[in-house]
């Protein structure tokens, strides 16, 4: 099986640095503060479409500031103390040893991406990560999926797409891949239902769980 999972609010709580680096962000370029509860809605998304959507800016020199901005306080306000979700290396790590090819597909620089993960020790486990500059077409078009099915040689219904926003779910439908919601994350359980998600979950755990339904359905 190949797993294709989100990396912020799936596998790593950034939100809290999110919401700083974004608030600094809007103080540093002179625009109105956004409230934390709005810019969650926006993780998830290419960062300078966040941008551009709490900002109401349309792409130019601004937006590009703006998002050059973003990415140069992250470095030190947004990386403090963020932290895998309860769960998730145990079952990366058993999921891994289990054979599957574990992959990210993430809104998050590549470099940015690829340190978390690293810092947080999950990265031998992962065979490949797809972050914002790899693509063209970003969530939730089905580009980074299809980059990902392509590359590993899998079938879309040998896959699966794990992430906590409706971006993530319509992204692996738009993809024909099934898709699983996570509750712990940025977006509700409602809205995941109504992206199409193919199941639910309230812990990264429970995929243990799912895969093993999976396989008793092939006895």
């Amino acid at each position: 099986m190949l797993y294709i999972f989100d990396f912020d609010g799936t596998i790593a709580d950034t939100a809290a640095g999110i919401v700083r680096t974004m608030q600094a962000t809007f103080l540093e370029c002179g625009y109105q503060e956004p409230q934390p509860e709005a810019i969650r809605t926006t993780i998830g998304l290419p960062l300078s479409r966040a941008i551009a959507q709490l900002a109401h800016l349309p792409e130019g020199e601004a937006l590009d500031i703006a998002t050059a901005t973003y990415r140069r306080l992250f470095e030190c306000i947004g990386t403090v103390g963020v932290t895998l979700f309860p769960g998730v290396r145990e079952t990366l790590q058993q999921l891994h040893d289990a054979g599957h090819v574990l992959t990210i597909a993430t809104g998050r620089g590549h470099v940015s991406a690829e340190n978390f993960c690293r810092d947080m020790g999950i990265l031998p486990l992962l065979s490949d990560i797809v972050a914002d500059e790899d693509v063209v077409n970003k969530k939730p078009h089905a580009e980074p999926v299809l980059v990902l099915l392509e590359r590993h040689g899998a079938k879309p219904g040998d896959a699966l797409v794990v992430g906590d926003t409706d971006y993530d779910i319509l992204m692996g439908k738009a993809a024909g891949v099934k898709t699983c919601g996570v509750t712990y994350g940025n977006h509700s359980r409602e809205r995941l239902s109504a992206a199409g998600a193919d199941f639910i979950i309230d812990d990264f755990r429970e995929l243990l769980c799912k895969v093993r339904a999976e396989s008793d359905k092939l006895v």
